[in-house]
């Protein structure tokens, strides 16, 4: 099935509800579905998937996918305002459950696999605010290439935990754990003491207390 809407070069357009149905076949090969909207010059083309008046989803010309949004700025964009806007839930009678993969290729085009290289950034998570105008970062955490990987079944990693001090925007790396399973807080090399290294500018380095007994 392929339907075009809104493809009028003056201000003419057209449009309607449409029901679509693909790949009931009790065999062969299931059918496919394509939505083109906005081909000519009046606008730049918006898919909008909406429930009764409101609408739920949409896909802007440049790509981007927005739910919850009419104005997503990154590729996929969820917003909302309940507890909990998302969840993965894999049902399986073995040890395994969902995962969230984020990956890099040095490749230019999509699904060009090139190797990276040691100190590249895999993937980053970030916990921002709203700040009045926009959203500034708080916290983040890094995952890197630490060290030079391999063509197949070696890639050494590390983690990098980072936080934004008073006054700044800019998370700044606090502790790692590296490929080695070092534990190092404030530095970011390897001293050669220890699996569990600290640098520290005062003379209290570690504070433990207990209030049993």
């Amino acid at each position: 099935v392929n339907i075009q809407a809104g493809s009028a070069t003056g201000t003419t357009s057209n449009g309607g509800a449409v029901s679509l149905t693909s790949g009931n076949a009790t065999s062969g090969t299931a059918g496919n579905v394509t939505i083109t909207a906005g081909t000519g010059s009046v606008a730049n083309g918006i898919v909008t998937f909406t429930l009764g008046s409101a609408e739920r989803m949409r896909i802007d010309s440049a790509g981007l996918i927005g739910l919850g949004t009419t104005k997503p700025t990154f590729q996929f964009e969820l917003q909302g305002t309940g507890g909990s806007p998302m969840a993965l839930t894999r049902f399986t009678n073995t040890s395994s459950s969902t995962s969230i993969s984020l990956q890099h290729s040095r490749g230019a085009t999509v699904g060009s696999n090139v190797i990276v290289q040691s100190g590249d950034i895999l993937g980053s998570i970030l916990f921002s605010g709203a700040n009045g105008t926009d959203y500034s970062t708080a916290a983040m955490v890094r995952g890197e290439v630490d060290g030079t990987p391999g063509a197949s079944a070696d890639m050494p990693g590390r983690l990098l935990f980072m936080t934004s001090a008073d006054g700044s925007a800019t998370p700044t790396e606090r502790m790692r754990v590296n490929s080695s399973g070092q534990v190092l807080i404030n530095r970011t090399s390897d001293s050669g003491l220890g699996i569990f290294q600290i640098a520290a500018t005062s003379a209290n380095i570690v504070d433990i207390s207990s209030t049993v007994g």
